[in-house]
């Protein structure tokens, strides 16, 4: 995958001259069994920003980010599957543990931006051929994986240990 962006501000904007652009290198595998399936992900992303952002700070940067998941399902019963996954990543594979953050231009940045591990839970349960009701919960160390901070003093911030969780009802016809 390789994505450009180039933004052009108004004469009101905040932001400044820049463009960006990222490549992404993914390989999966996927094991099925009887009872059970195995599934995984790795990936590579390489992210450059380049340009004139903001408060007369120019931008050059070039990292890769390293990360991937290993997912186990068991079939329970014909309507019955438990989940288990782990899913992790790291912004700078250089900087695995987002130290080099407090060094951003824009100001410090809290370290677990670098890098974000989860570890997830669910259970997905076909109440008819039609109809799924499905639950997971996640416990999650990091957030590089949450929207870029740009600007330390976002409105946004996470903390560095947090959990998510969900509930779906699916239909399909």
């Amino acid at each position: 995958l390789q994505s450009e962006f180039t933004y052009e501000p108004t004469a009101l904007d905040i932001l400044l001259n820049g463009q960006s652009a990222l490549d992404r290198l993914t390989l999966a595998a996927r094991y099925d069994s009887e009872n059970w399936e195995l599934t995984m992900e790795l990936l590579r992303d390489r992210l450059m920003y380049e340009g004139d952002f903001t408060q007369g700070i120019t931008l050059d940067v070039d990292k890769t980010g390293e990360g991937g998941y290993l997912q186990w399902r068991y079939f329970l019963q014909n309507n019955l599957t438990g989940l288990v996954r782990f899913d992790t990543y790291d912004v700078d594979r250089q900087d695995r543990h987002g130290d080099q953050l407090a060094f951003n231009p824009f100001g410090a940045i809290p370290e677990h931006y670098g890098y974000m591990d989860t570890l997830t839970v669910g259970l997905s349960w076909d109440i008819r051929s039609n109809l799924r009701l499905s639950g997971e919960f996640s416990r999650t160390h990091g957030a590089g994986r949450l929207t870029a901070v740009v600007f330390p003093d976002a409105l946004v911030y996470a903390k560095p240990y947090w959990n998510a969780w969900s509930v779906q009802l699916m239909y399909w016809f």
